[in-house]
């Protein structure tokens, strides 16, 4: 069996495991259901594989009665053939590992039985000692290397200690983060602990930042600071599932990182903090009058950062009275996994700043990519995708997963649209409408209006679009 699988999207006909088994001309398609466990095979030529994901997606019904017919499902949202899709990229490096791992595993076949040495250990054990012999000049002294003292086995406090220190950041959605924090900034404030503030703190916290959590009201920060924990929790169990941490490891890990997270509902805590991210809502008066605070409260040295990604960050940044201090710092849902982070920089930021906020959003983990201070995209974005439901042009479910596979979307944007708060788009196109009357992107398409009209606010309000339970679409 191949050893690369893809995901299989959710979707109302299939929501299993697609996995490339063998590669030839007849390429055997295996259908694992997540459930059951059951596989049941299909096979199809790679013309009518590609010509299946030509379409969006494949579906494949399966049968009770024998191996399921792969048929081309629902015709693609976005008719873009498959050689010219992202996804066909990932498809054919699939096909290219598998093969290379054939060619790999063959070939160390035949070392084992041609040149025994290959299969040795050359581990250093305990209490061995090594010399080392450098290239040296001729007129070099060439006495004899002091040799290397024996390895010796390291006391569990100090294995606990260098864990703590150098490994945090690997256990984080599978992949390594860098630990080493940057000199410039070693307390970081973040404001807001919803969607994305909890997400953000708990991943500054993660790199090895102190973070000062604040929120207006202590059930908003119990909220949370829970979340966090649960996210810790499911990325560590993860973790040990995968054999890359220890249930004791794991203890330790949670520990540490939510030992780093201190919470509060008083803004005056944020006084020493070299940089403040803020997460509140999306209104530019609320915004400059919060930024007027902060300027009065964080240190003067203090960086202060906002996470929107729909207004203009100059609108509101002088009123801190320190505009040379402002920066964007706009992540994406999920924090804990999304790697992107935009770094905004505006016609008055200074740009030792901006190179200061772009190092740091490398040192947890993050790539960040600079962006001039425009209104973001993702309303517009949500805001076509609305239209085209409005004109019955494709169903909710088509346009996410369009997005999904087509552009790459970790969440399709009827789906996002209903995570944010059809209540929030609403207000801030409204607010677009008003600044930009001519603008041909800000419009608000009727079935938002009639959403909201209707309670039927998304996620926090168990329906919207879809049905959800808690952070969990139905």
């Amino acid at each position: 069996m191949c050893r690369r699988a893809d995901s299989w999207p959710k979707d109302p006909v299939w929501t299993g495991r697609l996995v490339i088994s063998s590669i030839n001309d007849a390429t055997q398609i295996q259908l694992r259901d997540p459930k059951t466990g059951t596989i049941r095979h299909s096979r199809i030529t790679f013309e009518h594989l590609s010509s299946v994901l030509g379409a969006l997606f494949a579906a494949c019904p399966i049968s009770k009665d024998g191996p399921p017919a792969v048929t081309k499902g629902r015709h693609a949202f976005i008719g873009i053939a498959f050689e010219d899709r992202n996804d066909a990229f990932d498809f054919n490096v699939a096909i290219d590992d598998h093969q290379n791992e054939v060619k790999r595993e063959e070939h160390a076949a035949t070392e084992a039985v041609t040149n025994p040495t290959v299969s040795k250990d050359f581990s250093l054990k305990q209490g061995q000692t090594i010399k080392i012999k450098l290239n040296k000049k001729e007129k070099d002294s060439d006495s004899n290397p002091a040799p290397v003292q024996p390895l010796a086995a390291p006391s569990a406090s100090k294995q606990s200690d260098n864990f703590g220190q150098s490994s945090i950041m690997q256990q984080v959605a599978r992949r390594a983060f860098s630990s080493k924090t940057i000199p410039e900034i070693t307390r970081v404030g973040m404001v807001g602990m919803g969607l994305m503030g909890h997400g953000i703190a708990q991943t500054a916290a993660t790199a090895g930042y102190d973070v000062i959590a604040v929120d207006t009201n202590q059930k908003g920060l119990d909220a949370g600071l829970k979340r966090i924990e649960g996210s810790l929790e499911k990325i560590h169990a993860r973790q040990i599932k995968k054999g890359d941490l220890t249930e004791d490891q794991a203890k330790d890990l949670f520990v540490s990182i939510m030992g780093r997270i201190h919470g509060t509902i008083d803004k005056k805590d944020l006084a020493p903090c070299d940089l403040v991210i803020e997460a509140i809502i999306e209104d530019t008066d609320i915004k400059k009058s919060f930024y007027k605070e902060l300027g009065q409260i964080v240190k003067p040295s203090g960086v202060l950062a906002s996470n929107t990604s729909s207004l203009p960050i100059g609108d509101f940044a002088g009123s801190s009275g320190r505009a040379d201090k402002v920066v964007g710092l706009h992540f994406f849902n999920p924090v804990q996994l999304m790697k992107l982070v935009e770094v905004v920089k505006t016609d008055l930021t200074d740009p030792n700043v901006f190179d200061v906020a772009k190092r740091w959003a490398v040192s947890v983990g993050k790539t960040p990519v600079s962006c001039k201070d425009t209104p973001g995209l993702l309303v517009p974005n949500l805001v076509q995708a609305l239209q085209l439901l409005e004109r019955g042009d494709a169903s909710m479910e088509d346009i996410d997963i369009s997005m999904q596979l087509g552009a790459g979307h970790p969440m399709g944007p009827i789906t996002l649209a209903d995570y944010i708060g059809l209540d929030t788009i609403l207000f801030i196109l409204e607010g677009w409408v008003q600044k930009y009357p001519t603008e041909p992107s800000f419009v608000v398409p009727t079935i938002l209006k009639q959403m909201v009209q209707d309670g039927k606010l998304g996620r926090k309000a168990g329906q919207g679009f879809y049905k959800w339970n808690g952070d969990k679409r139905v």
